[in-house]
């Protein structure tokens, strides 16, 4: 594959992680109506924000990147362009595993999550059951992102490999040769 497409699939992995962070957003915000404010939703709440700022941020930068790489005749990819934006983008999925393995995913916050449906009972029962279910969707969309970043280190890492040049140096020794026919006379030497 070429550095483009694998910068269009990752791209794409980027936007369907979006949308499925986008569909947790919505399961946590349509939560069922109760008086009391809860902590923990608070905190769900903040950690999608989060991880959809830096996923946009991200894609900001790579998008333009897709549309610039696409002149009328010969595809000119900019490596270099393209090498500085895989580095924010790989910068900004760290953000967002770390995000969502923490502070939405982790077992403590996810056994929370089903407490706090079996305390209120009813709609929270419900509810509860499709944030996690929502919140496990988005394992599948993180391992695609992750995969297409590696692609696209692999591509980086496959032209730098065919456009450096090697050079290797071997020191096998140095002759120093004295003429025989010399006699050596120095002050204090015989």
């Amino acid at each position: 594959m070429s550095l483009r497409t694998e910068f269009q699939s990752l791209c794409a992995q980027m936007e369907s992680l979006q949308e499925a962070l986008c569909s947790l957003r919505t399961a946590i915000d349509d939560r069922p109506p109760r008086g009391q404010r809860v902590l923990l939703l608070d905190s769900f709440g903040d950690a999608v924000e989060g991880t959809l700022g830096w996923l946009e941020e991200a894609l900001g930068l790579v998008a333009p990147l897709m549309e610039e790489s696409q002149p009328k005749g010969e595809p000119n990819f900019d490596v270099g362009r393209a090498r500085q934006a895989l580095v924010f983008c790989q910068e900004q999925f760290n953000r967002i595993m770390n995000c969502f393995m923490f502070d939405l995913a982790s077992y403590d916050k996810v056994a929370q999550l089903m407490q706090l449906g079996r305390e209120r009972r009813g709609e929270w029962q419900g509810w509860s059951n499709t944030v996690k279910g929502e919140l496990e969707g988005c394992q599948q969309h993180l391992y695609d992102m992750n995969q297409a970043l590696f692609r696209c280190w692999l591509e980086i890492a496959e032209r730098v490999g065919m456009t450096s040049v090697s050079v290797q140096t071997t020191t096998i020794g140095q002759q120093v040769t004295v003429p025989q026919n010399q006699e050596l006379t120095a002050e204090g030497m015989t």
